[in-house]
Order: structure tokens, then C-alpha cells, then sequence
């Protein structure tokens, strides 16, 4: 499992395997934006490079474009133990109430779990509401610091695959 301090160097880590991936495929920075239904191509430079924000649903497009499952995506990089099934919410909104019953659960308040993810306690609240375009990396410090050993990463990115499907 990753700890909360390499959670930044993992967009860098996912940026060099997507790139490995599409040309171990033969695929251009072209052919996997049109896949994944993105307007420029420039995206997946910048996403193999690390200069973007890698979020909830342009992981989900890029891994549906590819047919990856979100299962082995998050195994190959550790990200979840072995053994973790998926399972999909009928809708994004549903993991941030999920995060918010977990933080109370854990006995956080919004104050509290704010700076062991690195936001501010009025992101968390917007997080809950899932008023944002969640970054992957906010999701795994969540994750982390609720103690949910890959559960929420696994199932929100399950569930934004299945959303993009239908």
C-alpha cells in the first residue's frame, strides 16, 4: 500500500505506465484521446507527463479506453491488497456520503481529517457533496487516513467506470 507521502508522485508513476502502455499497444497520444473521448490529445501528453491533475473521471475514461479493469489498474500499482472486490454504487454522489459516514464512523470531524488529507475542511464538505471533480490522490489520503485499505479508491473508480459505461 502506498503511504500518504507518495501520494503525489502517483500521477507521475500512472502518467509513465499509461505512456509504456500506449506504445507497448501502438497506439498515439491521438488514437487514446479519441478512445477516451477527450477533446486534444494534449491531454494525454499532459497526463503522461504529470502536469495534470489526474481525476476520478479522466481515470475512468483512459481505463475504459484501454479496457483495463479498475481492479488491476489499482493492484498494478498497489493500491489495494489482494483479494478486494468491486462493486459499483448506482451513482457517483454515493462515495461522498460513503467518505462522510467513514469520517464520523472514525469520529473525525470535518476540521479534523482536513489536514490529514491536505485540504482545507470546507473541501472536505464539498468532497462529501461530491461537488468537484475528485483528484485521484485525495481519494487514496481519504482512503488512508479513514483506514479503508483500498475499499473507497476501488469502489469509486469501479463506479465512475460504470456510470461512463452506461
Amino acid at each position: 500500500m502506498l503511504f500518504i507521502a507518495d501520494v503525489d508522485a502517483i500521477t507521475i508513476r500512472i502518467g509513465q505506465w499509461l505512456r509504456e502502455y500506449r506504445q507497448e499497444h501502438n497506439l498515439t497520444q491521438i488514437d487514446l484521446a479519441g478512445r477516451a473521448g477527450l477533446l486534444h490529445d494534449v491531454e494525454v501528453s499532459r497526463l503522461e507527463n504529470g502536469k495534470v491533475a489526474l481525476t476520478l473521471p479522466l481515470l475512468a475514461k483512459i481505463l475504459l479506453a484501454i479496457n483495463y479493469t479498475a481492479k488491476d489498474f489499482l493492484a498494478l500499482f498497489k493500491l489495494i491488497p489482494d483479494g478486494l472486490n468491486e462493486y459499483a454504487l448506482e451513482s457517483c454522489q454515493e462515495i461522498g456520503h460513503i467518505i462522510q459516514q467513514e469520517r464520523m464512523d472514525a469520529g473525525f470531524s470535518l476540521r479534523g481529517l482536513a489536514p490529514l488529507v491536505g485540504l482545507s475542511h470546507t473541501s472536505v464538505r464539498k468532497l462529501e457533496s461530491w461537488h468537484r471533480q475528485v483528484r485521484v490522490s485525495t481519494l487514496i489520503a481519504v482512503d488512508q487516513a479513514l483506514g479503508l485499505d483500498g475499499h473507497l479508491l476501488l469502489t469509486a473508480l469501479f463506479t465512475a467506470m460504470e456510470v461512463l459505461k452506461n
